[in-house]
Formats: structure tokens, C-alpha cells, sequence
């Protein structure tokens, strides 16, 4: 294929702390609209968040802290370990600590999602928000992606004998 196994892991850890920093902030903008579960937490921040300027603060906010923190800790993994020596700190490489403190910021953001949960530690409470959340960085409430169906309409149908697997 021609990947190196570095570059897959490059690439692996890029996908990972994207996943991680997009989960954080879907919690962050939940927390921030709820007016009923935590209505006493941060009260006028989460007046500017949602209400204030049309919700538009919440949604460039959503997408630049995105950017922001994509920028950061892809340049952190791509810059980890340039060259051949793992040691190389002179032109972007990264020392061990450097590495490690890396690494470590990776775990804290797969730590901070479990975190944040509103029924941690415990997960036994029911939560029934009032009203509709928005999902992160839009002004909607659902999300349809309903290309695979179109494109399952579009072709051939499908021989007899291989129904069974095809619903």
C-alpha cells in the first residue's frame, strides 16, 4: 500500500484526538444549553452561549476551539519522532518528555469525556433534558445522511440468491 507503519500511526492518533476533541465539545455545548438539569451552573454564560447574538456564539465557538485544537495536537503528532532518531529535538522533533507529555494530553482528553459525564461516577441517574439540544456547531437538533440509501437505490437490483444478505 505504501504507508509506512509510522505514517499509520500518525494518521491513527490524528483520528483518535479528533474523535476525543469533537466528543468533548458535543459535552461542552450539551452542558452549556441545559437551563434545567444544572440550571444554577454558570447562569449568564450559558444565557451568551445560547440565547445571545442568535446562538451564532455558540457555534463559532464550536468550531473554532474544533480547529484550534485539531491544529495544536496534529502538529504535536506529526512533529513527534521527524527523522530517523526519535531523539532529534533540533528542527521540530520532539524530545522524550515532549513525547510523553504529548501522549499524556491524549489520555486527559479520553479521561475528561468519562468526566464530564452529568451521572459520573456513579451513571445511575436518568437524564431528561428540557427541551431540544443542538448538536454542536449547527442550529439542528437531528442529522440525516441518507446518501448510502440513495446510492443503494441507484444500483442494480440485486440477484436472488443474494438477497438474504441484503435487506
Amino acid at each position: 500500500m505504501g504507508m509506512t507503519m509510522r505514517d499509520f500511526c500518525r494518521m491513527a492518533q490524528c483520528c483518535s484526538v479528533t474523535a476525543d476533541i469533537i466528543s468533548i465539545l458535543m459535552i461542552w455545548d450539551a452542558i452549556f444549553q441545559d437551563t434545567h438539569y444544572y440550571k444554577n451552573f454558570m447562569p449568564r454564560f450559558k444565557k451568551l452561549w445560547s440565547e445571545d447574538y442568535g446562538g451564532w456564539v455558540r457555534v463559532v465557538a464550536f468550531w473554532f476551539s474544533l480547529a484550534f485544537s485539531c491544529a495544536l495536537t496534529y502538529y504535536g503528532i506529526l512533529n513527534a519522532g521527524v527523522g530517523d532518531s526519535y531523539n532529534d529535538s533540533r528542527l521540530g522533533g520532539m524530545t522524550e518528555s515532549a513525547r510523553v507529555l504529548l501522549v499524556s494530553a491524549i489520555i486527559f482528553c479520553d479521561l475528561f469525556t468519562v468526566a464530564q459525564d452529568w451521572e459520573f461516577p456513579s451513571f445511575q441517574k436518568d437524564f431528561n433534558m428540557s427541551g431540544d439540544v443542538l448538536i454542536g456547531g449547527t442550529f439542528v437538533t437531528t442529522l440525516h445522511c441518507d446518501m448510502l440509501t440513495r446510492l443503494l437505490q441507484k444500483l442494480p437490483t440485486i440477484p436472488e440468491g443474494c438477497r438474504r444478505w441484503f435487506p
